[in-house]
């Protein structure tokens, strides 16, 4: 599953929005179906997933993956830990309405 999502993140960062979220959302099927929904992996997914769709212009879903990916990686990680600083940091820059 990490193929998958490597290979979505550099999509993302290519423009190809549309494959790079095809690519994590398989990554995130396939890593929810095998480590289950709180594993750390998940949230970085989560948290790229965010990324395409914050890119796309669909703010409030990019929104509730980072939230999402934020709550898993609090759960996991040191609160020290850079993860977590960046998927706050793409959290502040969703345009509210």
């Amino acid at each position: 599953m990490h193929i998958h999502g490597n290979l979505g993140v550099t999509l993302l960062e290519q423009g190809r929005l549309d494959e790079a979220e095809d690519e994590l959302r398989t990554a995130l099927d396939g890593l929810d179906a095998t480590v289950g929904p709180r594993h750390p992996s998940v949230g970085r997914v989560r948290r790229d997933l965010g990324r395409v769709l914050l890119a796309r212009g669909r703010p409030a879903a990019a929104e509730a993956e980072l939230l999402a990916a934020l709550e898993i990686l609090r759960a996991s990680l040191p609160a020290d830990h850079p993860a977590l600083a960046q998927v706050e940091a793409r959290i502040d820059e969703v345009e509210r309405p």
